[in-house]
C-alpha cells in the first residue's frame, strides 16, 4: 500500500505538456505515483492543459497529491507563431506562480517535446529548483532540436529515458549515453489475461468466439500510423471473413473512420474510443498490431504482451519493446506483409495466462519501477 505523510518533506513537481487523460505519459506518471512510497514528499502534478480523466485524478488526490491544470489548449501545428508563443509564455507564467507558492526541491518533466523540455529546464533552474529531471518518452525525430537539446542537457541535473532511441531524440547523440533508463512499469496483475473478461467484453462488443480480433491501443495521429494498419487489415480481411479490427484511442479518429467507411469495413472495424479499463479490451483481442512511425518505447506494446497477445511491431520502434518471444518487427513500407503476418497470427497457440511472468522478468513490474524512481528522487 502506498504510504504518504501530509505536509512537510521535500516538494516534488511532476509535469507534462499534454492534458491529463489516458495517454502513455499520463499512465506512466500515475502508475509511478500510485505504487510509490510517497512519505516525506509533498507532490504537485501540473499540466498546462486540462484534466480529462477525473476518476484517475481523484485517485491521485486521495493520496494527497495536489492536481493542478492550466486549462489551456495547445495550439495546432497550423497555428500562428503568435498563438504558439502565447501558449508557451503562459506555461512559464503558471510555472513561476507555482514555484513562488511552493518552492519546489525537484521537478520531473515528462515529455518528448524538445521545445517544452528546453524552456521548462531553463526556467526551472532560473526559479531555483535544485533537482531538474528531464524524462524523454518519445522518438519523434521530425522535431527540429538544434541548440534546444543543448539547453536541456545544460540545465537538467538528471537525464531520464524510456529507451536508448528516446534518449538520442531528446538529448542528442553525445549526451544520450548518460541518460538513465527508467522502465515503464505496469501493474502485472491488472494486465494479466482474464478469461472471464474476454468473454464479457467480446459479448459487449458483439464479437463472436469464432472471430479473430486484431487490436491496437493508441491515440489517433500520424505517429501511430492507423491508416496503414487499416489498409493492412483490408488486405487480410479480403482473405479471411472472420477477421475483425479493434481500435482504442482518442484524437484524430474522424480521418480513420472516413477511411473505414470508404473501404466498406464498418462491420469489420470497431472504433471503441478512449477506455479506462483497457486491460479488459486486451483480453478481448487475439493478436496485437502496432505499426508506429516512431515511439519512445511503445507502452501499450508492453501491456499487450503482459496479456499474452502475439504482437506485430513496426521496425521503427525501439528493440526494448519486445519482452517476450511472441513478438516480431516488420517494416512499415509493405502493408501486404503485415496482412500476411496477421493471417499467420491466427494459427499461433499461446498460453496467455502465464505471459505476464516474462514481462515481470524483463523488469517491468510497476512496484519495482516505482521504487527505483523513488531512489532517484532521494538521490540514492
Amino acid at each position: 500500500m502506498t504510504v504518504r505523510k501530509t505536509g512537510g518533506g521535500r516538494r516534488l513537481l511532476l509535469t507534462q505538456i499534454t492534458g491529463y487523460g489516458v495517454g502513455g505519459v499520463e499512465r506512466y506518471c500515475s502508475n509511478m505515483l500510485e505504487n510509490m512510497d510517497l512519505s516525506g514528499y509533498d507532490v504537485t502534478y501540473y499540466t498546462p492543459q486540462r484534466i480529462w480523466n477525473q476518476e484517475e485524478a481523484d485517485r491521485l488526490r486521495s493520496l494527497g497529491i495536489d492536481m493542478r491544470a492550466g486549462n489551456m489548449s495547445e495550439p495546432a501545428m497550423s497555428a500562428s507563431v503568435g498563438e504558439k508563443l502565447k501558449f508557451h509564455f503562459t506555461v512559464v507564467a503558471q510555472l513561476r506562480a507555482l514555484c513562488r507558492e511552493k518552492s519546489f526541491d525537484i521537478i520531473h518533466v515528462n515529455t518528448g517535446s524538445i521545445i517544452f523540455q528546453a524552456y521548462i529546464m531553463f526556467f526551472a533552474r532560473l526559479f531555483g529548483i535544485k533537482r531538474r529531471l528531464s524524462h524523454s518518452h518519445s522518438a519523434d525525430f521530425t522535431q527540429h532540436g538544434g541548440r534546444l537539446r543543448t539547453v536541456i542537457t545544460h540545465n537538467a541535473t538528471d537525464l531520464l529515458t524510456c529507451s536508448d532511441v528516446a534518449a538520442k531524440c531528446l538529448f542528442g547523440e553525445k549526451a544520450a549515453p548518460g541518460a538513465i533508463v527508467m522502465k515503464n512499469g505496469i501493474d502485472l496483475k491488472k494486465f494479466a489475461f482474464d478469461g472471464a473478461a474476454r468473454e464479457a467484453y467480446r459479448a459487449k462488443l458483439g464479437i463472436k468466439e469464432s472471430e479473430f480480433v486484431i487490436g491496437h491501443v493508441g491515440n489517433f495521429g500520424p505517429a501511430k500510423n492507423h491508416k496503414f494498419l487499416v489498409e493492412a487489415f483490408r488486405i487480410a480481411a479480403d482473405r479471411d471473413p472472420a477477421l475483425k479490427l479493434l481500435l482504442l484511442g482518442g484524437g484524430l479518429e474522424r480521418e480513420v473512420r472516413a477511411q473505414v467507411q470508404s473501404l466498406g469495413l464498418e462491420d469489420r472495424v470497431i472504433l471503441a474510443g478512449q477506455q479506462k479499463d483497457v486491460e479488459n479490451y486486451y483480453c478481448a483481442m487475439d493478436a496485437y498490431a502496432m505499426p508506429s512511425v516512431c515511439e519512445g518505447l511503445g507502452f501499450a506494446g508492453i501491456e499487450a504482451q503482459a496479456s499474452g497477445l502475439y504482437c506485430l511491431f513496426s521496425d521503427r520502434m525501439p528493440p526494448e519493446v519486445k519482452v517476450t518471444e511472441h513478438a516480431e518487427f516488420l517494416p512499415i513500407e509493405d502493408a501486404g506483409l503485415w496482412a500476411e503476418r496477421i493471417l499467420e497470427a491466427r494459427g499461433k497457440t499461446l498460453r496467455r495466462e502465464d505471459a505476464w511472468t516474462a514481462v515481470r522478468d524483463a523488469g517491468y513490474d510497476v512496484r519495482e519501477c516505482a521504487a527505483a524512481l523513488r531512489r532517484l528522487y532521494d538521490g540514492a
